[in-house]
């Protein structure tokens, strides 16, 4: 056994601990990682948003995931709001991706490795907080005491701190198996009385087979093997009974894959990313994305908790508002499209997820607004307020000038990479559109000056200055 000192420890190695691990070693930080499994490891979670893309670019990884063979989704074969089959062409996921986990989650790791990142695989951690910070004890190959400054929780639902988890969704439960199977190059996705099914093709004659359902459905079933079960499952369906007698290369798994979210998923010298810190419906494929995004916010985080702790407090509530936000909005999309599956209304799996929201109620449409005149004087409108913004900047949680209006869903600070806020001090003197435009031009190029101004009066944000009237005698 020997001793390491170091500024953060990750536990956990899928794609949000190694790229936790990787930002914060690229800003200059002494970091090591437990993983406690060997790779490559059987995951799921292989179908991967669009949305990937610029979270990848970021960190310099875009490339290399698309130099690997990772396979892009052809058409989509739907049984969902219609009992016949829907076709949606590949062009409605254009870059979207189907990966084999196991390779996916080996070239994160590799590239944290590559950045400077201790990597310790496999290991056991057990954590305990100390009077500066944590005590982690590695227990694998190598045999490690660790003293760290902070600790990154990326050890998925059950984490490695065991904190309070909340649910946002009823108890699910999945079935998961690989077939060895030749097959069309579609997806599948169908709803069933119990659940729904997915399937697409990670490789060539293999596909990944996935059905979602209560567990008591699981429970009813227990005098049956899972791989039984999920082959009755498929048996009477429209798209999926092809593969009633397929053959399964790894045995199948029950997974829970219900949304839950951590109560406590900051302090001021810990942070949970990924599924530690919050896991999505498996319907939106956002998953990755979305554990992705949670680890550079956290990585900002834990960077600043080190360089600036007399931020702790903006840190903590920062990263706390971004959760619920993505927990708020992810339940409102999920309910909404649960309730599109109509014919099973009554069953108890989708009766229970039919739940009204509120967030995004249909508002009547805005009538448009004429373009303003170049004469036209403008003004900030009356209902929007200027406001100091938490955000994150180059890698860092401070704060900048923003603001709230009626109709944003959040506040605003930038728009398209530019500080919007720093623009509207412009707006003191009531300037006429022209003028506007030309002082933004100073600072940005004109064609964004001229893209900002548009937008900002399409969103009501802008708007015409009441002309002063001229007193009479």
């Amino acid at each position: 056994m020997y001793d390491l000192e170091l500024d953060v420890c990750v536990v956990g190695g899928g794609p949000a601990g190694a790229l936790v691990a990787l930002r914060l070693a690229t800003l200059g930080h002494r970091v090591c990682l437990l993983e406690r499994q060997v790779f490559p490891r059987p995951q799921v979670g292989e179908s991967l948003s669009p949305g990937i893309w610029p979270l990848l670019d970021s960190v310099g990884l875009g490339e290399i995931i698309s130099r690997t063979s990772f396979r892009v989704p052809g058409n989509t074969l739907l049984c969902w709001a219609e009992s016949e089959p829907q076709l949606l062409s590949s062009d409605a996921r254009a870059g979207a991706l189907l990966v084999d986990r196991s390779r996916f989650d080996a070239l994160f790791l590799e590239a944290a490795r590559e950045a400077g990142v201790h990597v310790v695989q496999p290991a056991q951690a057990r954590v305990s907080r100390t009077p500066k910070g944590w005590q982690i004890f590695a227990d694998g190959e190598e045999r490690l005491n660790i003293s760290a400054k902070k600790l990154v929780d990326a050890a998925g639902r059950k984490g490695c701190l065991h904190g309070r988890r909340v649910a946002f969704s009823e108890r699910t439960m999945a079935l998961w198996g690989h077939l060895d199977v030749n097959h069309d190059c579609a997806t599948r996705v169908e709803a069933v009385p119990v659940g729904w099914l997915w399937a697409a093709p990670i490789a060539d004659n293999k596909v990944s087979l996935l059905f979602f359902c209560d567990p008591a459905y699981i429970r009813q079933g227990s005098g049956r093997d899972m791989e039984r079960l999920l082959r009755e499952c498929t048996t009477k369906t429209v798209l999926f009974s092809g593969f009633a007698q397929a053959v399964f290369s790894r045995p199948v798994t029950a997974r829970d894959a219900t949304c839950a979210y951590a109560t406590e998923p900051v302090g001021t010298d810990y942070v949970l990313v990924g599924e530690a810190n919050y896991s999505l419906d498996p319907l939106s494929s956002t998953g990755i994305e979305k554990a992705l995004q949670s680890a550079l916010i956290g990585a900002a985080v834990v960077n600043t908790l080190l360089n600036y702790p007399e931020r702790s407090n903006l840190c903590t509530q920062f990263y706390r508002d971004r959760q619920q936000e993505a927990v708020t909005t992810h339940t409102a999309w999920m309910n909404q499209y649960y309730r599109e599956v109509e014919r099973y209304a009554g069953e108890p799996f989708w009766n229970a997820r039919r739940a009204a929201s509120a967030l995004y109620p249909n508002a009547p449409r805005a009538k448009e607004l004429p373009q303003p005149r170049l004469t036209t004087s403008v003004r900030l409108a009356p209902e929007v307020s200027l406001t100091k913004e938490t955000c994150v900047i180059h890698d860092e949680i401070a704060t900048r000038p923003g603001l709230r209006a009626p109709s944003l869903v959040r506040p605003l600070v930038f728009l398209n990479g530019i500080e919007v806020g720093l623009l509207l001090a412009d707006l003191a003197s009531n300037p006429s559109w022209r003028d506007l435009l030309t002082s933004w031009s100073r600072r940005i190029a004109p064609g964004s000056a001229e893209r900002v101004a548009n937008w900002l009066w399409e969103k009501r944000i802008l708007c015409e200055a009441t002309p002063t009237p001229v007193p009479t005698r």
